[in-house]
């Protein structure tokens, strides 16, 4: 072969290993792959773990309560609502909150525990199609009757500062009561049905992500009665109307019936405290000594119970 050729030879050569190294540089699957080469799906997201919590459940009323640790935060705001200014520092101590609002069924456990009462405390709108699922938190009952229901299960209302400060998530300061912080139709029922939100009316409860503390249904579903009379802030429970008092009451936390800025942390309403509506519920608090009174009790009806078993058992087996 002479030079000529063979100087061809070396070009054909060189030509072909250039565009060997184009094609793998262009991502070029194997021959043995290609066609038959599919994308793999991302793996999904892993699910948010649940809030730990520390809960106790009353073994008379039913009702979960959820241990909120005392701290300082920040009431109210200088930039938003006006009758939720001044914003200022309070310190609130540890209690513990219902983890969901009072539901119809332990509502009805109340009522039968109420006997000749039983009426006084009946809700409005009880039998109503939309209000009368167990599960759905109990509406329709006025501040005086969410107070007689504390009063029977010894607890009580929490205070308008205690309800705040759990929907902040204490040092959080969460703008809204949820998971995140933030307000959606995923995340609670407020006005109009969308994404999980498929209510017109009340939820049962629990249907939405709990807040960082364990809370549900803290936005939405149903406003909340707490204790506290209706003042200009800064907060004090000093020279509280008593009882019987006809006064505005402050009720939280916004409904299924309201829009989503109803659902702010610190937004306040308030409604006289001897009228119903069908929106209104409740959720119980405990002070750390009530909720070991309940369980002493809870715990001495027991060893009662078990004591009375034990001697009835004795006479039997002497029979």
């Amino acid at each position: 072969m002479n030079s000529f050729a063979w100087k061809w030879a070396g070009i054909v050569v060189l030509a072909v290993g250039l565009m060997a190294m184009l094609h793998h540089d262009l991502g070029a699957a194997p021959p043995e792959t290609q066609g038959d080469a599919k994308a793999e799906k991302p793996a999904p997201a892993p699910r948010p773990a649940a809030p730990k919590t520390h809960e106790y459940t009353s073994a008379k009323t039913g009702v979960v309560l959820v241990y909120v640790p005392g701290g300082t935060f920040t009431m109210g705001s200088d930039s938003e609502d006006e009758d939720a200014r001044p914003a200022h520092k309070i310190t609130v101590k540890g209690f513990w909150l219902g983890k969901f609002e009072v539901t119809n069924a332990q509502y009805a456990r109340f009522l039968k525990g109420m006997g000749a009462d039983e009426s006084r405390h009946e809700p409005s709108y009880w039998g109503e199609k939309g209000y009368d699922d167990p599960q759905q938190p109990v509406v329709g009952v006025t501040w005086r009757n969410a107070m007689a229901y504390c009063k029977w299960a010894g607890a009580r209302l929490p205070t308008e500062a205690e309800w705040e400060y759990a929907a902040a998530a204490g040092a959080k300061q969460l703008k809204y009561p949820t998971a995140t912080g933030e307000i959606g139709h995923d995340l609670a029922n407020f006005q109009g049905k969308q994404g999980k939100d498929e209510w017109e009316g009340p939820a049962p409860v629990g249907q939405f992500p709990p807040s960082p503390l364990g809370l549900y249904d803290m936005a939405g579903n149903a406003w909340e009665w707490t204790s506290s009379t209706f003042r200009p802030y800064p907060f004090t429970t000093e020279n509280q109307p008593s009882e019987d008092t006809r006064v505005l009451r402050v009720m939280r936390g916004g409904c299924w019936q309201f829009g989503s800025e109803a659902s702010r942390t610190i937004h306040r309403h308030r409604f006289a405290d001897h009228l119903t509506l069908d929106f209104a519920g409740f959720r119980i608090a405990m002070d750390p000594a009530e909720r070991k009174t309940e369980a002493d009790k809870s715990s001495e009806e027991k060893t009662e119970g078990a004591g009375a078993g034990r001697k009835k058992a004795k006479v039997i087996i002497e029979q």
